[in-house]
């Protein structure tokens, strides 16, 4: 490592000193206990807890690594675990600590694992280094490559979820966020990523199993040999753009031409440039394929689907932002398919009505699919996200309610630009749905151009957990005061008064964001009133803002994070002083808008060295 450093500057190495023996011990009583308060651990632990940090060298990744492997052992008891680990880590980490050293201790960590959670790792050797994996991406992926076993009592996206909060636990992957655009809204998105020395190390298991064959980037080209390639990852290449185009003609000859892909269980692309087209002209060939995950794939082509079509154990099918356009029928055919996602494509409502065929489908995301009759084939459904209810058939209303797996439902009433005149029935049926939907963890309801007033006649989902309402309404329905496990809320393009969305929001004992867009208020004033505490709420985004927004004292009394969108030059923010508990405020709107500046003025008039808040101007 010195000599990488040395390498990279003319004048100076600074050399990071490594934590002392008591931040050592604090760090890792900490990741193995859950607490450094004395008595926390067992003295008959101490010695081998000495021994340990000392070859550990003071480095915070081997105390980190070394501390989630003995997490489960903490009694008295399991002394001898901890001297076997004690003796597995090799003793020149204490007086040399080099990347080899600590590549034996994370390789150590991994040996250590239960044999379902190694398959799991070395998985994310799959993704590129800094890579974060969206969460539902990683887990039906797993699910799809039999990597979850079933366990009583549990579903097996329940188990694939245990999967991943026990490798979070033990710090092997760490949780991580990041933003999409979907339909130009921005969405926050849970994944996971992995320390880069780490993923080196679950490359080297990878490929010394042959559990994983990568492409691409720093590991060259195709995979050659008489080994069986079964999971064939392709990554993009820093200098493509630089290769010449020989390079290219011989790289896709005896690469992509030349490989064998009757064994190949899943397929992965990163944007990958050269050569790529001719791998998929030969989808055809993949008769074992359980997995396709082709998201940003520029070079897939509508044609390329008939091959995909007959892909007969596929389980995943991602086709995220190609530029596909059309799904050929014989969709249908695919019944063991688990997971659909084509979203940011061309196909949109052009979905084929067969694919109501696929009764094992648990996860579909593609906007604009237009709910037809034989839904209630779908029996495994548990997410779809974003359809169309054309509001010209009863009975697809009425399917809605029996699909008896259902968590997520994200659904627009009607056409955004072309308001179709509903059928009479068609809202009492969905009403009626909706109502029988006791599994429902999450509902978005849109109507451009209609009123939503049937909601008032629907039997609240208890268990709900996320609640988007978008479209005219003329208060808020009582029953969502009821519902107790809300932790979002979002209401937009509607008009209510301060008491008929705060009033019924504000006693929720988890709701912890709420969401206005677009919210006209009467007489142009929001009010947050003292009485409406709001017990758990974090964050209020206001886009879109009244002409006045008002915060009484005593009013969302755990608000941290404020965002505002100003669109009128009158808006004024009143009260900011009385959000006691106010870390971050987000401001957005045309540059220049006097608005904005005198909330910005506010704001450094009320933060204190005591109680600094952070102003992000966009």
């Amino acid at each position: 490592m010195e000599a990488v450093a040395k390498a990279a500057s003319v004048y100076f190495v600074h050399h990071m000193d490594p934590l002392k023996p008591e931040d050592s011990k604090k760090l890792f009583v900490k990741r193995v206990f859950g607490s450094i308060e004395e008595g926390t651990y067992p003295n008959g632990l101490e010695e081998h807890m000495k021994t340990i940090l000392k070859k550990c060298g003071g480095l915070p990744l081997a105390i980190v690594s070394i501390a989630s492997l003995l997490a489960s052992y903490t009694s008295a008891e399991d002394t001898v675990m901890w001297e076997r680990v004690s003796r597995s880590i090799g003793s020149h980490m204490e007086s040399h600590p080099t990347l080899e050293g600590m590549r034996q201790l994370i390789t150590l960590s991994y040996d250590y694992l239960p044999h379902h959670l190694k398959a799991c790792m070395m998985y994310l050797s799959i993704f590129p280094e800094d890579f974060v994996v969206a969460k539902d991406r990683l887990l039906y992926r797993w699910i799809a490559e039999g990597l979850v076993t079933e366990k009583r009592g549990l579903t097996l996206l329940e188990v694939a979820e245990e999967y991943f909060n026990e490798l979070i636990s033990r710090n092997m992957i760490q949780l991580d966020k990041f933003v999409s655009i979907e339909d130009s809204v921005i969405v926050e998105v849970v994944g996971c990523r992995v320390h880069d020395m780490i993923l080196e190390v679950m490359v080297s298991k990878s490929k010394e199993s042959k559990f994983v064959s990568l492409v691409g980037r720093q590991y060259g080209g195709m995979p050659h040999g008489h080994g069986k390639v079964r999971r064939l990852s392709i990554h993009d290449n820093d200098h493509d753009e630089q290769r010449p185009k020989q390079v290219e003609r011989r790289h896709v000859r005896h690469g992509f031409e030349a490989i064998k892909l009757q064994h190949v269980r899943s397929l992965t692309t990163f944007q990958y440039n050269y050569g790529l087209g001719k791998l998929l002209d030969r989808l055809g060939e993949f008769k074992l394929l359980r997995v396709l995950d082709l998201e940003d794939c520029k070079a897939l082509r509508s044609k390329h689907l008939r091959d995909v079509c007959q892909l007969y154990l596929l389980r995943f099918l991602s086709l995220r932002g190609t530029d596909v356009s059309k799904m050929p029928s014989n969709v249908g055919n695919l019944e063991h398919l688990e997971y659909l996602d084509a979203r940011s494509t061309y196909i949109g409502g052009k979905l084929p009505q067969t694919l109501t065929k696929l009764s094992k489908l648990e996860r579909l995301k593609c906007t604009g699919w237009f709910l037809a009759r034989g839904l209630v084939n779908m029996k495994a459904l548990r997410e779809v996200d974003m359809a169309v209810l054309t509001g010209d058939d009863v009975e697809v209303a009425k399917e809605i309610g029996d699909l008896p797996q259902l968590q997520m439902l994200s659904v627009q009433i009607g056409y955004q630009y072309k308001e179709s005149e509903l059928k009479e029935g068609v809202l009492s049926a969905l009403a009626s749905s909706l109502s029988k939907k006791h599994t429902l963890r999450s509902l978005n309801l849109t109507r451009w151009d209609g009123s939503l007033e049937f909601l008032h006649d629907v039997s609240p989902p208890p268990l709900l957990q996320c609640l988007s309402v978008f479209g005219q309404i003329s208060q808020l329905p009582d029953w969502i005061s009821s519902l107790t496990h809300l932790t979002k809320f979002e209401v937009g393009r509607t008009e209510l008064a301060g008491d008929q969305l705060f009033g019924v929001l504000c006693k929720l004992p988890n709701l912890q964001s709420v969401k206005l867009v677009v919210i006209e208020c009467k007489n142009g004033e929001l009010v947050a009133g003292t009485e409406h505490i709001f017990p758990a709420l974090r964050i209020l985004e206001v886009l879109g803002c009244p002409t006045v927004l008002t915060f009484e004292k005593g009013s969302m009394t755990k608000l941290e994070t404020l965002v505002l969108r100003f669109v009128s030059t009158e808006t004024r923010i009143v009260g900011l002083k009385n959000l006691e508990k106010l870390k971050e405020v987000k401001l957005s709107g045309w540059k220049g808008n006097p608005a904005m500046k005198r909330a910005v003025e506010q704001l450094k008039d009320i933060s204190t060295e005591s109680n600094p808040i952070k102003v992000v101007v966009d």
